[in-house]
């Protein structure tokens, strides 16, 4: 008697495999070996029994159908993410095909009738796309949100028996695809209804959830980097949902409040991206914000703009709104909300429950609550702590001591105010990255930070303000690690929470998840040049230099004048053998407003030296040391990088042993910094990898 059981069956196939096969033979094998390794985690993940490859397709094995289709709803997120940062030529699509029946088991491969009416369902699913039979259908419709759509009858290949067939209608497709409802096929979903914007909301959010797990095996990143840096993520164009966040004008009597517009956009920003239906593109350049709404939507994958003036006399404050279809420019909505300063949380609470309705999303109760919850109930104080994340966001020494001033200012309003003192640590933590002895104003960031979770232990922003502690004072990378992911346990969709999860896997080595953890940060935040940049590093430490200086200059592109940007870039071009170069860009850094950086002249030094320079190498390690002797802060590590390039050894191992006495804040990622590749034969370098736990 044979072995018999229920089961979902999957089949996939890769589109064009065969033709490309006869093509281009090496390329083929290649992105096959790449389908492979993209799927076959997945599979498990979702109680996925992988029973056999067919080649350039897998036959696989589930409990339950639900299971499959979600596998399959993850599988097609997965390579849409991968396809956009690739070649058309590089790009891989699959088909998917789901059925539920009687299967006979024999040794580890299963047969019978159902397993091929599955593998006759995988084809009439588009490239890309995903089809299930009408089993699978009766299991899943009631628990998925996910829009489906019932195919002409079609007689399957060999099979007799009339089998109904559904295609899932995925975000990037619906345009196309639930267009057909009005013909003879009809659209279903969970209560007979297509769910469109509920379900592209939802699917963002089963994204994220999917992907934030705690050390997760995501699917590697290829080396070649975005197109541009806001076209690297895989949400599709001109969805309504995704908003791109514009300058706010300020219609202001006083100068000084100019900064308040831009406090009061970025803070709009973080309200509505605690709505899960929403994805929000935080601070859209000028040079972006000026072009037609069409081309900004373009430009941001965003359907959807928001934009608004801002008048403030006194102790009232105004604020006009509006909402604009970026395909036509044509006004969803418009409002104006006036009152005292005191009013402006319950202000920016309407104006992200007006974008909800007029958008159709539906909010979660979780979330109304925490659009609603109050950090403090100074009006005062809130004010303050906008001008002080003003500072925070300007990253100049002059900037973020400012800001300090205006987030001690705030907690001597409200010493309660959790937010204010997890900006005061984020502050005092970026003084410490390039301005200050890291020492003490790491000591403060700390201080601050777990202040603020006492105060309010579900605040993802201070998970982030510790994981940034612990990273830059090397102090203990397993708790990095630990309020990193914490922090996107809270907020799923945090661009810092997976900035400094990268952080943390660079310091272990772990190069290709952190490629992974920049690309989801670049998602949630793909206009950061900050987050650009540092992308850009792991390219560099990756020996990847093209696709470090490209994203570089995309960054560049929307921040001409960004000091860091110019930093790494010098560094990629060096790498590379772009030494004329090179030093162009870091002598024309050196010229900006505070751009005369200890960091700026030590990768200067470097560059000479990789170029056989050695007197003008020489030159600005001189330049460096007379600084320290002005009293100037210094970064050992960075002294390192000059005495590594020419050649002395012993001085290089010492800044290092100072550098960690100091806490170097960028230490942490010595063990894969190409700057530091001469001291690798040094039995002294790997007693120090030994000490600092990181060999």
């Amino acid at each position: 008697m044979q072995d018999r059981k229920l089961a979902a069956i999957m089949f996939t196939d890769m589109v064009g495999y065969s033709a490309l096969m006869h093509r281009d033979e090496k390329l083929a094998l290649t992105l096959l070996a790449e389908h492979h390794r993209l799927l076959r985690p997945l599979f498990p993940e979702f109680g996925g029994r992988e029973i056999k490859s067919t080649g350039d397709g897998f036959l696989v094995e589930y409990a339950s159908a639900l299971q499959a289709t979600q596998c399959a709803l993850e599988i097609q997120r997965v390579l849409i993410q991968y396809n956009a940062t690739m070649s058309a030529e590089r790009r891989i699509h699959i088909r998917i095909g789901i059925h539920l029946g009687d299967v006979v088991l024999r040794e580890a491969d299963i047969f019978g009738d159902d397993v091929n009416i599955a593998a006759r369902i995988e084809p009439l699913a588009e490239g890309g796309g995903i089809c299930l039979s009408g089993p699978v259908y009766d299991q899943v419709v009631n628990k998925l949100d996910t829009p489906l759509v019932k195919l002409d009858a079609a007689q399957l290949k060999n099979i007799k028996t009339p089998i109904d067939v559904y295609r899932v209608v995925l975000p990037w497709q619906q345009s196309s695809l639930l267009g057909q409802a009005s013909s003879p096929r009809t659209a279903h979903t969970r209560e007979g209804r297509v769910v469109l914007l509920g379900w592209a909301a939802i699917i963002l959010l089963i994204g994220a959830l999917a992907v934030f797990r705690p050390q997760p095996e995501l699917p590697k990143i290829p080396s070649t980097p975005p197109k541009s840096v806001v076209e690297t993520h895989a949400i599709p164009a001109l969805d309504p949902l995704r908003i791109a966040l514009l300058p706010f004008k300020n219609f202001s009597p006083a100068l000084e409040d100019e900064h308040f517009a831009r406090a009061i956009a970025d803070q709009l920003g973080i309200e509505l991206s605690k709505i899960s239906g929403l994805a929000i593109i935080p601070r859209i350049n000028t040079q972006i914000a000026a072009l037609e709404p069409r081309l900004i939507g373009e430009k941001t994958e965003s359907g959807t703009l928001l934009t608004g003036t801002v008048r403030k006399v006194d102790n009232r404050i105004t604020v006009n709104i509006r909402l604009i279809d970026s395909s036509d420019g044509v006004n969803h909505w418009g409002e104006t909300f006036a009152g005292e300063m005191k009013d402006l949380d319950n202000i920016q609470n309407k104006v992200a429950f007006e974008v909800a309705r007029i958008l159709k999303v539906k909010l979660l109760e979780a979330e109304r609550q925490q659009i609603e919850k109050k950090y403090t109930n100074s009006s005062k104080a809130f004010e303050l702590y906008l001008k002080g994340r003003d500072g925070w966001n300007s990253f100049t020494s002059e900037g973020l001591r400012q800001g300090i001033i205006y987030l001690k200012q705030a907690i001597a309003e409200d010493p309660n105010y959790a937010l204010a003192y997890s900006g005061l640590a984020d502050c005092n933590a970026a003084l410490a990255s390039d301005f200050e002895p890291p020492k003490p104003v790491l000591a403060e960031a700390e201080r601050y930070a777990r202040r603020a979770l006492r105060i309010d232990p579900e605040l993802a922003q201070a998970e982030v303000s510790l994981a940034m502690y612990y990273m830059f004072s090397g102090s203990n990378w397993e708790k990095a690690r630990e309020h990193a992911i914490r922090a996107i346990q809270l907020k799923p969709r945090y661009a810092d929470a997976h900035h400094y999860m990268a952080h943390y896997l660079e310091s272990q080595g772990k190069l290709a998840e952190a490629k992974n953890e920049w690309f989801l940060a670049l998602q949630y935040d793909p206009l950061s040049s900050v987050i650009a940049i540092e992308f850009a590093l792991t390219y560099l430490f990756i020996g990847d230099y093209p696709s470090a200086i490209a994203l570089c200059r995309e960054a560049l592109a929307m921040e001409v004048d960004f000091v860091y940007g110019l930093q790494i870039l010098g560094a990629a071009l060096t790498f590379k053998g772009d030494y004329q170069v090179a030093t162009e860009t870091l002598q024309g850094a050196l010229t900006l407003k505070e751009g005369d950086r200890p960091i700026i002249i030590a990768e200067l030094g470097h560059t000479y030296a990789k170029a056989g320079k050695m007197a003008e190498a020489g030159e600005q390690l001189r330049r460096l040391l007379k600084l320290q002797d002005q009293g100037r802060f210094v970064d050992a590590y960075y002294l390192a990088w000059v005495y590594a390039g020419l050649g002395e050894m012993v001085e290089a191992q010492r800044s290092l042993e100072k550098a960690v006495r100091e806490q170097s804040t960028w230490i942490f990622n010595i063990n894969v910094n190409p700057r530091l590749i001469p001291l690798h034969n040094e039995t002294t370098f790997h007693d120090l990898l030994k000490r600092m736990n990181l060999e």
